[in-house]
């Protein structure tokens, strides 16, 4: 955990890590991946069987303490001919894992893996992708971050419904969830940017106030979750 004093001291250092989170770094091999065609079906090409899921995760695999949601979380865009293959890795290794339940077919969020720390979702994500990489689809979701070619992910933050200021949302724009209040105005700007897209003022302080947002939100998820979230 950083103290006040800290934070000053290091902001600058902080804010160069932060850019590596908006600059979305992508992997040459995600961009030869094929696009999955069957995302705009909404499902219809996929089966809804329980034995995609994980009926029994081993606990090397992930390393969240309070709950799965509270951590970093990868998704895998996958075709519905390859599930199958990845199931089976994804089964034979324990990755604690759903399939499609709760997910944004359309996003291309077929499986969903809960991992936790930023170190480990790291080893992981190349584990997956060395071994997976035939099988994948080019990652899709918005507001995520690719670890690997072909897996993204975000870190969900817990929400705190008794302390506005310090509640995060579920998502965000760079790979981890914003504050609360701060994702609200943000929607707000956003609405008014697309009713008026030509408006370059509006556009100009929509941009301004995603970099204040983000800023303010990775300052607070570094104090609150310290190296677990990210290890400066």
């Amino acid at each position: 955990m950083f103290t006040d004093n800290q934070f000053q001291q290091e902001k600058q250092i902080i804010l160069d890590h932060l850019n590596r989170f908006r600059n979305r770094t992508t992997h040459p091999l995600s961009a030869s991946l094929p696009i999955n065609p069957f995302l705009d079906y909404r499902g219809e090409n996929y089966s809804t069987v329980s034995e995609y899921n994980s009926p029994a995760s081993k606990p090397s695999m992930y390393d969240y303490t309070v709950s799965p949601n509270i951590g970093w979380k990868l998704h895998l865009n996958v075709a519905p001919q390859d599930v199958p293959q990845v199931s089976y890795h994804l089964l034979k290794n324990g990755y604690d894992h759903k399939y499609l339940s709760g997910g944004n077919i359309d996003d291309g969020k077929i499986f969903t893996l809960y991992i936790g720390s930023y170190l480990k979702v790291s080893a992981q994500s190349v584990e997956l992708s060395n071994s997976l990489l035939p099988f994948l689809c080019r990652p899709k979701a918005f507001g995520e971050i690719e670890f690997a070619p072909g897996i993204i992910g975000r870190f969900r933050a817990r929400q705190n419904v008794n302390d506005t200021d310090h509640s995060f949302n579920s998502y965000g724009t760079c790979g981890f969830s914003l504050l609360e209040e701060p994702m609200r105005v943000l929607h707000q700007l956003r609405q008014q940017s697309r009713r008026d897209p030509n408006n370059s003022e509006k556009q100009r302080i929509l941009e301004e106030y995603q970099k204040k947002a983000e800023e303010e939100s990775f300052f607070e998820l570094l104090r609150v979750y310290g190296d677990y979230f990210y290890p400066l």
